[in-house]
């Protein structure tokens, strides 16, 4: 009964959108809240990374020997825990991304499967909420060749109302 009051607490807005800037990329975001400390968020991301299409060097690994531009929309369903103090969320959660690779050479379709972990501020005073999170993901390149990608660290601005 605790925690469910508690994540009843949890969103101080019913909707957000922004910015996020992360290392995999930086883009738009979205966030509803839907009741009992639960959001959606979605997220438009451009970026850069170095990934093999081609195939696999002598160890298992797919070696980044190409550097391609993406583009993807990633959907995710959320908690939010209050914790530390008034305003601090824990945000958790799991989603799903489609897009798009391309380089000189080669051009992908990807999908896959996503994590999010993040420590989300709302400012008291003004309809601000600034984020941090942890988003490691899983792609399929070309539906076939699996990269996952560990290291997705970013910052968000979001103006809440």
């Amino acid at each position: 009964m605790l925690i469910s009051a508690a994540a009843m607490n949890a969103q101080s807005y019913d909707w957000a959108a922004g910015l996020r800037a992360g290392i995999d990329g930086c883009g738009l975001t979205g966030k509803m809240a839907i009741g009992g400390g639960r959001t959606l968020e979605a997220m438009a991301v451009y970026g850069r990374y170095g990934l093999d299409t081609h195939g696999r060097n002598g160890d298992g690994y797919y070696e980044p020997d190409h550097t391609y531009g993406h583009f993807n929309f990633a959907a995710f369903y959320e908690w939010n825990t209050p914790v530390i103090a008034d305003g601090f969320n824990l945000v958790y959660g799991l989603g799903a991304h489609v897009g798009g690779a391309s380089s000189r050479d080669d051009s992908a379709l990807v999908v896959g499967a996503d994590v999010i972990l993040g420590l989300e501020y709302k400012l008291p005073e003004i309809p601000i909420a600034i984020s941090v999170d942890y988003r490691p993901f899983l792609d399929m390149v070309k539906l076939w060749k699996p990269c996952f990608r560990a290291y997705d660290f970013g910052i968000g601005v979001k103006y809440c109302f």
